[in-house]
């Protein structure tokens, strides 16, 4: 049960640093992100539909990757 409750935690720690440094603080009226960027956060928007472009794009494979490396080097 405790390990469950550890792997949730570290899935969600990055959600609760946003939050925390996004929320405005009564003292200051300001959030800690705007105090130190000079400017207003953007919440970023979560992506959950396909588009063509997103539907058909392929990750190339490492192969791939090595064979156009092997382009670039020096002889």
């Amino acid at each position: 049960m405790i390990q469950g409750a550890y792997k949730t935690w570290i899935e969600e720690v990055l959600s609760i640093l946003w939050a925390s440094r996004t929320t405005p603080k009564t003292s200051t009226g300001e959030s800690s992100f705007s105090l130190t960027f000079g400017t207003k956060v953007v919440i970023p928007p979560e992506v959950d539909y396909l588009t063509f472009r997103t539907e058909s794009y392929q990750e190339p494979s490492s192969t791939d990757r090595l064979r156009e490396n092997l382009d670039f080097l020096k002889e």
